[in-house]
């Protein structure tokens, strides 16, 4: 059960990856988003969707995960 989590984190941040390095920043902000709700503990998710967020100019959602 827990190699499924792991797996399943992996392949969430992969496909966030993915629509980062083509521009598509809301798209990776879909999926880091639902990887950090599915996965509060993982600051790996909060980052990457910070980051993602800050590309497309959404400032406010940004401080607010940068602070939680």
């Amino acid at each position: 059960m827990m190699i499924f989590l792991v797996l399943s984190l992996f392949a969430a941040i992969a496909d966030g990856d993915t629509a980062m390095g083509r521009g598509n920043y809301d798209a990776a902000a879909q999926y880091y988003r639902a990887e950090a709700e599915a996965h509060p503990e993982s600051y790996e998710a909060k980052f990457k969707l910070a980051r993602a967020l800050s590309f497309s100019n959404r400032r406010d959602e940004v401080i607010r995960i940068y602070t939680e």
